[in-house]
């Protein structure tokens, strides 16, 4: 691998090389790339606020919600990673259903079912309706950040899409 000096961002790289150091998202495998969404403070941020809001059942089967879901897989589109509009709270096995058959089938990112897409937002019109108006007052930008991946116009960095 080229030697080359430190930058400023990893996004100066040119395509391919690697800055020493620093890890881009072109050299990390898909659970490094998930843990940086949910290790990220506006993650725990979102969760917090959803829960405060009154949404802890499963929005499927009106159980107990162990996780906060992304509608849209954060593989698909990395730009809507802490949209509140992008996020509903399921329990393990809707969250295993809703995986297999609309995310990834079969484990793969790539075959994200476009189809069924209208089937993954389970959400109540009470949480869309929520989430429309945190979001349109401004508090989600104030409570929350930036919705998308490292940038602060809420779109991903090119080389933060996953490679499938």
């Amino acid at each position: 691998m080229k030697e080359i000096k430190y930058t400023r961002t990893a996004r100066e790289v040119g395509s391919g090389q690697q800055v020493k150091g620093i890890k881009t998202s072109r050299h990390m495998d898909k659970e490094e790339r998930l843990a940086r969404v949910y290790s990220r403070t506006p993650w725990r941020k979102l969760r917090k606020i959803v829960k405060a809001a009154g949404f802890i059942n499963c929005v499927k089967c009106n159980g107990m919600a162990q996780m906060l879901d992304h509608i849209k897989p954060v593989q698909i589109s990395p730009a809507t990673a802490f949209d509140p509009r992008n996020v509903q709270p399921l329990c393990d096995p809707c969250h295993a259903w809703k995986t297999q058959s609309i995310d990834a089938p079969n484990r793969n990112p790539a075959a994200y079912r476009y189809d069924r897409s209208h089937m993954a937002d389970m959400r109540p019109e009470g949480m869309k309706r929520w989430a429309n108006e945190y979001v349109m007052s401004g508090l989600a930008d104030k409570e929350i950040g930036p919705f998308g991946m490292d940038d602060p116009r809420g779109n991903a960095p090119a080389d933060w899409v996953p490679t499938c």
